[in-house]
């Protein structure tokens, strides 16, 4: 049997789009745009700033200890029982495992080390102030920023091989119960596909896509207060790899930690000023640590001379009463 074509790999596995369609928020996007807050320290949005580039973090750096492993590890679990039911003999099942187990290995060998997400929280459009708990957590006990992005000037097609998403949030059970839904889901499309032996290769990497995918856009709800977005660079969506050349890395407490600094700028054509950090930048907020009218009048000079000049009348400082946190 000769080898698929790229027409018919994209053939093939857009029959398993539906399984994505809770994770797809193209019409949100376009018809109810929101606003996006970056929290981070004072350090790194100046290099923020300074660079016009943003930096992905990997999933294993942040907060939530379940990051990407729960997900992973219940698709991991729970394939074979619909891959039994998907393939209708016991050789077609093993066709399905042994492929599937193989993307699962590739990946923990080859591009989990590159798979990196930046966390937006949603922002009230009236709100100057952000969340107090987001300031703890995410930008120095206060003494951070707030980076608001527009996604209205997201340009459509995306310029860059990265994708954007809500969070879903729920408890264990929750998440288990819509793992098993799309299983259940791409089980029906693959019989109702009838593929020869030699293509069901291609089920197993859809199933694996859609795992991954669900691994890295559910968290337990005890992390719903921060009504989380996500800007996700996934390599199995950059086959040319396009963006590893800004794979970097990043010195801090926990050591050097692999980040993915994106140039902000069209990667896949576009205009040349359809994707930058002036058009993306809505607001500033300083925390409520850093809210003395000289600290707000010295972040205004990190503005000077950069694509950000003329946006001081955009800086505002969080109102919100925190005690500094000295020593």
């Amino acid at each position: 049997m000769p080898l698929a074509s790229p027409q018919e790999i994209a053939v093939i596995l857009s029959t398993y789009n539906p399984l994505h369609r809770q994770f797809d928020y193209t019409e949100r996007l376009r018809t109810n745009p929101p606003l996006l807050a970056h929290y981070t320290s004072i350090q790194v949005a100046e290099q923020i700033i300074k660079n016009e580039e943003i930096w992905l973090s990997h999933p294993f750096h942040m907060n939530d200890l379940e990051e990407l492993r729960f997900g992973m590890l219940q698709g991991v679990q729970h394939f074979p029982i619909y891959a039994q039911a998907a393939a209708g003999t016991p050789s077609r099942t093993q066709r399905l495992l042994d492929a599937f187990s193989h993307y699962v290995l590739y990946m923990n060998e080859n591009t989990l080390v590159d798979t990196y997400v930046l966390c937006l929280c949603e922002h009230a459009p009236d709100d100057k102030d952000e969340v107090l708990s987001m300031w703890r957590s995410y930008a120095s006990q206060g003494h951070g920023i707030a980076l608001v992005f527009n996604t209205r000037n997201l340009p459509d097609p995306p310029q860059a091989p990265l994708r954007i998403a809500k969070v879903i949030y729920g408890t264990s059970d929750d998440r288990i119960a819509l793992l098993r839904a799309r299983l259940e889901e791409w089980a029906n499309i693959t019989r109702s596909a009838n593929l020869i032996d030699d293509r069901l290769y291609l089920a197993a990497y859809a199933a694996f896509l859609f795992i991954k995918s669900f691994a890295l856009v559910t968290k337990h709800k005890g992390f719903q207060e921060e009504r989380e977005w996500r800007i996700i660079y996934d390599p199995e969506f950059d086959p040319d790899k396009r963006l590893a050349h800004q794979f970097d890395y990043f010195i801090g407490p926990r050591g050097t930690e692999p980040k993915l600094k994106f140039k902000i700028a069209p990667v896949l054509g576009g205009a040349p000023d359809s994707l930058s950090l002036a058009r993306l930048v809505e607001f500033i907020v300083l925390g409520p640590s850093l809210s003395s009218p000289i600290a707000k009048s010295g972040f205004s000079r990190v503005l000077g001379g950069t694509c950000l000049q003329g946006f001081e009348d955009r800086v505002y400082a969080s109102t919100i009463p925190l005690r500094p946190i000295t020593g």
